[in-house]
Order: C-alpha cells, then sequence, then structure tokens
C-alpha cells in the first residue's frame, strides 16, 4: 500500500473537502456586493470554484476576494478556511518552489505558507488593491523568511500593530524587487523608513494613506519620504550602469 503523505496542506485540503460538502447554503449575495454573476448566491463550494477560476474577470475576483477578507477577520470560521480554499493552488505551488530552491522539509515549508497566508489575511485591508496577489506573496515571503539568515538593520522603524505595513523583513530570490531594494536599504542608499514605504505602497499595493496611517506620518510626510526614496534609487541605479 502506498503511503498517504499528511503534510499541512493536505490536512487542510481534506477539511476543506469536508467543509464544502457539508456547507450547501447560500453565502454571499452577489447582487449585494456588486458582483454579476450567472448565479446571485453563491455557496461555499461556488465561491471557492469562483476565486480560484483563471476565467474570472478581475474585478469580480477583486470584490469576492475583499468580501472573504473582511468575513475572516470578523468570523474566522468558516471564512479563513474557505479563503484557505480559495488560495489553494496557488499555495501549494508557493511551498513547491520554495521547498526546491531551499531543500527543507516539505511539512515545515508548507506550515510556512499557511502561517504567512493566515497572518496577512487577519490583519489586511479588505479593500486594498491587488489583495489576492498580496496574500499570495505574503505567504510565499513567509516560507522563504523562514529559510534565509538575510537580514537587515532596520534602525528606529515604527513597530507595526496588528494591521502592520508589511508583516516581513525584505526578502526575496535574488533579482527580486525585494532583493533590490534589501540592498540599496542595506547600502545607505535610502533609508529603512524610506524603504518600508515604498515596498509597501509598490511592492504590496498598499493605498500612501493607509500606510501613512499606520506610520504615524501625514499624507503629505509619507508621500515625501517615498518621492525622496525613489529618486536615490534611480539615481543609484543610472550610476550603477
Amino acid at each position: 500500500m502506498t503511503a498517504t503523505h499528511t503534510g499541512c496542506l493536505n490536512s487542510v485540503d481534506r477539511a476543506i473537502h469536508d467543509l464544502l460538502s457539508t456547507a450547501t447554503s447560500p453565502l454571499i449575495d452577489c447582487w449585494e456586493i456588486g458582483v454579476e454573476l450567472p448565479e446571485r448566491f453563491l455557496t461555499a463550494s461556488g465561491l471557492v470554484e469562483v476565486l480560484r477560476a483563471r476565467s474570472t474577470d478581475r474585478s469580480t475576483t477583486a470584490a469576492l476576494w475583499t468580501e472573504t477578507a473582511r468575513r475572516a477577520q470578523v468570523q474566522p470560521q468558516p471564512w479563513v478556511l474557505l479563503a484557505v480554499a480559495g488560495m489553494l493552488p496557488r499555495l501549494r505551488a508557493s511551498a513547491y518552489r520554495v521547498r526546491e530552491q531551499a531543500g527543507c522539509e516539505r511539512d515545515d515549508i508548507e506550515s510556512m505558507v499557511m502561517l504567512g497566508f493566515v497572518e496577512t489575511l487577519r490583519s489586511c485591508d479588505p479593500a486594498m488593491r491587488n489583495l489576492s496577489q498580496h496574500l499570495g506573496r505574503s505567504a510565499e515571503q513567509r516560507a522563504r523568511y523562514s529559510v534565509t539568515t538575510f537580514e537587515l538593520p532596520w534602525g528606529d522603524i515604527p513597530e507595526p500593530g496588528p494591521a502592520g505595513i508589511r508583516l516581513l523583513p525584505l526578502c526575496g530570490p535574488a533579482g527580486h524587487p525585494d532583493m533590490v531594494l534589501a540592498r540599496l536599504a542595506g547600502d545607505g542608499v535610502v533609508t529603512a523608513l524610506q524603504a518600508d514605504i515604498i515596498a509597501a505602497t509598490r511592492l504590496d499595493g498598499l493605498p500612501l494613506s493607509f500606510v501613512a496611517d499606520k506610520l504615524g506620518l501625514s499624507l503629505h510626510e509619507c508621500g515625501l519620504h517615498r518621492t525622496r526614496g525613489e529618486g536615490a534609487i534611480a539615481h543609484a541605479l543610472r550610476s550603477e550602469n
């Protein structure tokens, strides 16, 4: 008999299967959130199917992820599990990439991917742009950070609260935008605060007003930090060439 792998994501997948087989009542009224689908009401399985389908248009996907994240923060069960279900194929792909590059144990990497996803889901702004991309990217970054020794001297950056700006220090594979920004910050081209603002707004897609509020800055001050940092980066990259 072939042994069945009992890793983190497989265990979650079984829990999802159990949930979808029993939760048959409508969960979301698409009309209420401005989504036009053939079926007005989505059940748990219908929601997961739409979230996973590559054929779903971006505005529909964005609206459904916003609603799913909002509900997950108010009522963790079953909404956290439904959010995981909607992202599961990407979480598996992320875990595979990190495992192949780092050569770590499968269960360890899958657990870190799951942790990163749930942490971000519980603390994100549900209305942020590119929410699904942010959730998937943060999950993979969490796993990468768990297997890297790369660290930055962040200095006096204010500690983020429960809805922090970035869950992780800048990290990523060689050539990744995070790593380029991290190198420039480490070289003193930009300050740690400028790097954090640029990463949060340009890479993670958070609104500048949201970042300013979380850092205790005015919108003008936050924008000025970003503009100066981006100018310094542009000058440094031109000088390298």
